[in-house]
């Protein structure tokens, strides 16, 4: 029960993770393509 909870909790934190590293990923393509 409390794993579960833990596990709910973290993936929350994770999701935006991934969402920021796209976005940083995203702009390191258009700096690359600039130069």
């Amino acid at each position: 029960m409390h794993s579960a909870h833990v596990s709910i909790v973290l993936s929350h934190p994770l999701d935006n993770y991934g969402d920021h590293f796209r976005v940083i990923s995203t702009e390191m393509k258009i700096r690359s393509k600039e130069e």
